[in-house]
């Protein structure tokens, strides 16, 4: 999680670093506290820890309904991995269409003062929310060709009321927007101002021009993300292939891992310009927009495959262990599935509850932010790991732990700690009951 959320580093804002120095810091907090308060917490209270019990099988033990489900995916596993990534494929789909753009004030609810305000002005006036404005240095050796941009300005259908303020040797020519931030147009306007109405005006004088305002700050965002996150993109994927190379010494499971942790964040995707930019999570009461907030695709991809990663590492843990004992790969991945299964979808639960919660937020960028995390994590710990991890572990055999001679070098680590011998093993079964 830390990994993947530290990815963000590489984009240069505020809100970027922000929200990866909390979130990592969540992370690591929980973390240290699970090591050190946990613990004590448990010493304090002993056998009154037990107290209230839920009657339900012990958390680890392997599930009968879990392990009949991991017989059934693995019995057929090409036409279990031809059915998921049928599912994810089809969920990702609507990626093809899906444009970036900030929400406009029609997309908050109508009670909101900042809608009604902008009502009032378009109603009125004519104009949107947004003002755009051109600074202009060495303008006073400029100043009819300046007073000729304000008026290619002015002239323009994106703008109206505009005016010129000149200050010493720097001009503000400043103009309301009359199109919203989600309409298509405003970005063609800004693009339009940049690259041939300015260059037209003053392009034969020495004054240089800054386009700034509301729009302009959002689409030089907008470029910013574009531009930096494929480095988030290697840096996270690069970091979680080392990592797990090391953790599992197979080059395998960590390139199907990221494979499929890929996959889902498609789906994830595909399901939120399906919800929102389709408009067909209006049903369910989500508010529709003309784009997907440009923050979306970098933070849900770091936070989802940081937790879809998490689960991954939780079961192949498992997997793991058992085939270090018995070198036999299906009951290995049965067993990793059976007692991981109830674990995994009790987690699940909870992230998918609490980030429904964001999802029926009001304001558009918190809501989508809450669809794509919660619809990640319902696609992770259902079609993910009930079909295709089992299956693809299933189906590679004793592939999966294929590591090359010249990596034997690596370090061995045990997850969780040495593998013990069958005949331990058996041991501690038959001393369950008792202990218990």
């Amino acid at each position: 999680v830390v990994i993947s959320i530290g990815g963000m580093f590489l984009i240069p804002t505020n809100t970027t670093y922000g929200v990866a120095i909390g979130v990592g810091l969540v992370a690591l907090v929980s973390v240290c506290a699970a090591l050190t308060l946990l613990p004590a917490v448990l010493r304090l209270l002993g056998h009154r820890v037990n107290k209230g019990r839920v009657p339900t099988s012990h958390p680890g033990v392997q599930s009968v309904g879990w392990t009949r489900i991991a017989r059934v995916v693995i019995a057929k596993p090409a036409v279990s991995v031809a059915l998921g990534l049928g599912v994810l494929l089809t969920l990702a789909a609507p990626i093809a269409s899906m444009r970036v753009a900030n929400s406009g004030p029609d997309s908050l609810p109508e009670d909101f003062v900042v809608r009604r305000a902008n009502t009032i002005m378009v109603e009125e006036f004519g104009w949107g929310q947004q003002d755009t404005f051109v600074a202009i240095a060495g303008a006073d050796q400029a100043a009819l060709e300046v007073t000729a941009l304000a008026a290619a300005i002015e002239a323009d259908e994106a703008w109206a009321g505009t005016t010129v303020d000149l200050r010493g040797t720097v001009a503000f020519i400043d103009t309301h927007d009359l199109f919203e931030s989600d309409d298509p147009r405003s970005d063609a306007a800004i693009e339009r101002l940049r690259s041939e109405v300015i260059p037209a005006a003053l392009g034969r004088t020495d004054a240089a021009a800054y386009v700034a305002g509301d729009h302009a700050k959002a689409t030089d965002e907008i470029a910013l993300f574009a531009n930096n996150g494929w480095k988030v993109f290697a840096a996270v994927l690069g970091a979680s292939f080392i990592l797990l190379t090391v953790m599992f010494r197979s080059l395998v499971i960590p390139l199907k891992a990221i494979v499929l942790n890929l996959l889902g964040v498609g789906a994830a995707f595909g399901s939120l310009v399906a919800a929102y930019q389709y408009g067909w999570g209006t049903a369910i009461g989500l508010p529709a927009v003309d784009g997907i907030s440009p923050y979306m695709p970098v933070f849900i991809f770091a936070l989802v495959f940081g937790l879809s990663m998490d689960y991954h590492v939780f079961l192949l843990s498992r997997i793991k262990e058992r085939y270090d004992q018995t070198r036999d790969n299906r009951l290995a991945v049965i067993e990793g599935v059976a007692r991981t299964g109830p674990l995994i979808t009790g987690a699940a639960i909870i992230m998918v509850a609490v980030f429904g919660g964001f999802a029926g937020a009001s304001i558009p960028e918190m809501s989508q932010w809450g669809f794509g995390l919660g619809f990640a994590v319902l696609i992770d710990a259902t079609v993910i790991r009930v079909l295709l991890v089992p299956a693809a572990m299933a189906w590679l055999g004793d592939a999966n732990w294929y590591l090359p001679s010249w990596l034997q070098r690596l370090p061995t680590m045990h997850i969780e700690g040495a593998p013990a011998p069958a005949s331990v093993d058996e041991e501690v079964r038959a001393l369950e009951p008792a202990l218990v």
